[in-house]
């Protein structure tokens, strides 16, 4: 794509651009044609070139430079973005507080179209980008000359657009919105003042205070009049759920809205843009909880689905390729008895896992065991569902969606019919020790790849790496699985027998805590014994948490070796042994690990 790009740029007559090492393309175009004001005469533009996507960005400069604004233009620049960005079909406009810059954004994937069709692709992203800037630039312009209408600079700017925009249908839609908004928002000011509880959480809440910008007054209901930063600069709906909920919980729930524009990524159903109506409703909640949380974000998440199948029906102009419901209906399944005993094939502590057919391709459904906890069990699902909708691993576990059955919901996922390594060793299956080292491997790049996008698995063990038909190994179970790079204080949860020193203690479990359960594994799958055996063999008692801790720590145990294992492979031990250092920065990360076992694996006959 990059040298599509440059190809495209000198056949248009842009010669003098630079390119980065990140794959940036960097030029600026003289202003002609759209404005004979000398202030805006160039814009520099970025095309930034990713494994999926283009980014065009354009910057709004002024005399040359990036333009800061005065503090008591900021309500009309705020103002002018919002209904700026609802108008214009690709594309929005950003403002960056940090760093007092103004810009127009377009993203586009481009993966999933054929080569051929990336030239004009690209053609049609810098031609709408260029275009919408051009025209709806001005508008900031205007509001530094003293301009102050907002919706005569956004009429305006339609109609310089040359017709890439139809004012007749916006006109139409803006004016039939208005009508059903003062008719309802009336009704709602004379029964819904501003409700007292919910001005003084959000005035004294920072949190709450930098992102609603409240203005209060007497007269104000619970509404914002458009979007404010809460909608800035998410690249998904899921990002845009994890804003609402932490809202929540700090005792405000966000209501009633619709969307009105989205464009949405041809791929995991990731939504690039999205844009709210410009009125929404807020309410005071009085003892957020876990389960309430879990009950708002599934109405949430049942109301956006709505609207998006909704949207995609009724404009379909404004979607780039297609967003699937994630509710998938039984009637796609084969065996229309989900729950059947015949189509079990497997169980834990959390769910029972059923065999099924999903559009030919082999599936097993996970469902959880207890009806009663369906909120709390449906949260855990969307969790797990959310982390492998962000990993695309060929030695990961495939999610596919949701099925409702009998009163639960249950996740589906890709079918691995070879059972796990834990069934394996259970019993007995006598495998070359190269073929587990193979097995181990492919385990190791998924969870380097991982790692590479700070998810940490946070629960590896024999069980929970399955095998196809085929003995190819897939990492599986990630509903304790988190993004390290987030701040979350949630403590994940753990296998005692596998888990390292600092998830018992709960002291920054980390991509190192992996590392450690990782060997763990590697030892119970080459030996075929559980580590530290020894501590339960002879005693039915259940292994204590703080008893074993002390056991690692303080007794400093480690895994029994034979002998003759280890003579035999002097270099496995040794590598397994830097595996389980007490102290995490100890431990070799997963590419050294991965490198030092290539190499046994390579030198085995």
């Amino acid at each position: 794509m990059l040298e599509i790009a440059q190809a495209k740029l000198r056949s248009l007559g842009f010669t003098n651009f630079k390119v980065s090492n990140n794959k940036r393309i960097m030029f600026s175009v003289t202003n002609q044609g759209q404005s004979t004001d000398e202030v805006w005469r160039t814009f520099p533009i970025f095309i930034d070139i990713r494994p999926d996507t283009v980014r065009i960005t354009i910057h709004f400069h002024v005399y040359g430079k990036a333009h800061s604004f005065q503090e008591n233009l900021k309500p009309l620049i705020l103002q002018a973005i919002s209904k700026a960005n609802l108008k214009i079909p690709t594309g929005s406009f950003k403002y960056l507080e940090s760093k007092k810059s103004l810009f127009f954004d377009c993203v586009t994937n481009y993966n999933y179209f054929p080569v051929d069709f990336w030239d004009s692709l690209l053609t049609d992203c810098l031609k709408m980008s260029m275009g919408m800037f051009k025209s709806f630039g001005l508008i900031f312009v205007e509001i530094i000359n003293g301009k102050t209408n907002i919706n005569e600079l956004v009429d305006m700017s339609i109609k310089r657009t040359g017709g890439l925009i139809n004012p007749t249908i916006i006109q139409e839609s803006s004016s039939a919105e208005s009508s059903d908004e003062s008719s309802s928002n009336t009704e709602e000011l004379t029964q819904n003042r501003m409700d007292d509880n919910l001005q003084e959480t959000i005035t004294n809440d920072p949190f709450l205070n930098r992102i609603l910008k409240f203005t209060f007054s007497p007269e104000h209901d619970n509404s914002l009049p458009y979007a404010h930063e809460i909608f800035k600069d998410f690249s998904s709906l899921l990002m845009l759920m994890e804003k609402l909920k932490e809202i929540y919980r700090r005792h405000v729930q966000i209501n009633s809205f619709n969307l009105t524009k989205i464009r949405v990524l041809m791929k995991d159903g990731d939504i690039d843009m999205l844009f709210l109506k410009k009125t929404y409703k807020l309410s005071y909640v009085p003892e957020p909880n876990e389960e309430s949380e879990a009950d708002f974000e599934i109405q949430q998440m049942i109301e956006f689905n709505k609207q998006l199948l909704e949207l995609a029906k009724n404009n379909d102009k404004m979607i780039i390729g297609e967003y699937h419901d994630n509710i998938i209906c039984n009637d796609k399944l084969q065996y229309s008895d989900i729950l059947a005993n015949e189509n079990i094939i497997g169980q834990g502590g959390f769910g029972i896992v059923y065999k099924n057919v999903l559009v030919d391709i082999p599936v097993a459904i996970k469902v959880p065991k207890h009806s009663e906890r369906e909120s709390k069990n449906l949260s855990k699902l969307i969790k797990e569902f959310r982390v492998m909708m962000e990993l695309n691993h060929e030695n990961i576990v495939k999610a596919y969606g949701f099925v409702k059955v009998g009163g639960k919901h249950g996740i589906i996922l890709e079918q691995c019919m070879g059972g796990s390594i834990g069934s394996l060793i259970k019993n007995q299956q006598n495998m070359p020790l190269k073929k587990k080292l193979e097995i181990m491997l492919k385990i190791l790049r998924a969870l380097e790849y991982m790692h590479c996008k700070n998810y940490c698995h946070f629960d590896i063990k024999p069980h929970n790496i399955l095998l196809d038909n085929n003995l190819e190994p897939k990492l599986s179970d990630l509903g304790l699985s988190r993004n390290v790079a987030k701040k979350n204080d949630h403590k994940p949860g753990f296998t005692l027998i596998f888990c390292s020193p600092e998830q018992i203690k709960g002291r920054n479990p980390g991509k190192m805590s992996d590392v450690w359960s990782y060997g763990m594994t590697l030892y119970n799958f080459v030996t075929q014994t559980p580590p530290f055996d020894y501590l339960t063999r002879n005693t039915k008692k259940k292994l204590d948490k703080m008893e074993f801790y002390n056991e690692l720590v303080n007794n400093l145990r480690k895994p029994r070796i034979v002998d003759k294992f280890e003579i035999e492979n002097p270099k496995l031990v040794k590598l397994m042994r830097s595996m389980w250092e007490i102290e995490p920065e100890k431990r070799p990360i997963c590419k050294d690990i991965r490198k030092k076992l290539g190499k046994i694996y390579n030198k085995l006959p």
